[in-house]
């Protein structure tokens, strides 16, 4: 039987916190009616920032389709995925929010899952791309310093063997602590192998394409000179103030000085055409 009357906790990580809490406090969070302030909904699916055991907290609430259900036998539902992808990230030192606690309610006809996580300060890549961070916090070097920390993130994943397929700005939270931006992965669902993506490259272009897309469709693409020191960082091609390559400790301010040799050159092109073939193609399906 589920503690609190409501919610059956599955997995908790939070020290000093228990299970029977966890389910005491989200069980009456739903009975309340699941106060917040919404950040996405999406039909039965929405994503609440809350105050849960006196902390703040993202609660992530999906109503599974029938199908969802039975392939979450082979795979696993949305929040063990989100789980295992958060997980996998922190691991390999790439930042994530930490999940708290994870669980569903007891009504298994209308079953709902539920993921909690802790919730990061700090706005998303797009609304930095969208000019909606907060007013002068973020200027024109400060971009350039976050689209070279997206370059490294995506090589990261890549060179530990993973990807992420929903890799996009809205999921991305960016905040500047110990001297540099970071840059956290918020949606870990589609954390996945390589060979699932066709191989590092594709799977390096299909993430840096992605990070293009989103902002693109809301009318507010990325400069090139962002989206070039991305790909240069995520290449490992950039040169800090001091001359360290690929540091990835300059200030936000910091100046490159790069002199690419002519096979570092065709591999940025080369990456250039493939990302951008890839935004274009998205285009023209989403057009059709």
């Amino acid at each position: 039987m589920p503690w609190g009357g409501g919610v059956i906790i599955e997995r908790v990580f939070a020290p000093g916190v228990s299970v029977a809490a966890w389910a005491r406090a989200l069980s009456g969070w739903v009975s309340a009616g699941e106060p917040g302030r919404v950040l996405k909904s999406d039909g039965p699916n929405v994503v609440i920032a809350a105050r849960l055991l006196g902390r703040g907290v993202v609660v992530k609430r999906w109503r599974p389709s029938a199908w969802a259900r039975f392939r979450s036998r082979i795979s696993g539902s949305k929040s063990e995925r989100h789980w295992r992808g958060a997980a996998w990230l922190a691991r390999h030192g790439i930042d994530t929010a930490p999940c708290l606690a994870m669980g569903h309610d007891a009504a298994l006809a209308a079953r709902r899952d539920y993921l909690v996580m802790e919730e990061l300060t700090g706005p998303t890549a797009l609304e930095v791309l969208a000019g909606h961070a907060e007013p002068g916090a973020i200027g024109v070097r400060e971009e350039l310093a976050i689209a070279r920390e997206v370059g490294r993130q995506v090589a990261r994943m890549i060179a530990h063997g993973r990807f992420n397929r929903d890799h996009k700005p809205s999921n991305l939270i960016v905040a500047w602590r110990g001297g540099r931006f970071k840059l956290a992965v918020i949606d870990c669902v589609a954390i996945l192998p390589l060979w699932r993506g066709g191989g590092a490259g594709a799977a390096q272009e299909r993430m840096l394409a992605s990070l293009c897309i989103e902002p693109t469709e809301l009318g507010v693409g990325p400069r090139r000179s962002l989206v070039l020191a991305a790909l240069q960082s995520a290449l490992g091609l950039e040169r800090t103030v001091g001359g360290a390559v690929g540091s990835g400790g300059e200030r936000p301010g910091a100046r490159t000085a790069l002199r690419l040799n002519p096979a570092a050159k065709h591999a940025l092109r080369g990456l250039w055409r493939s990302v951008a073939a890839r935004v274009r193609a998205h285009a023209g399906s989403a057009g059709g």
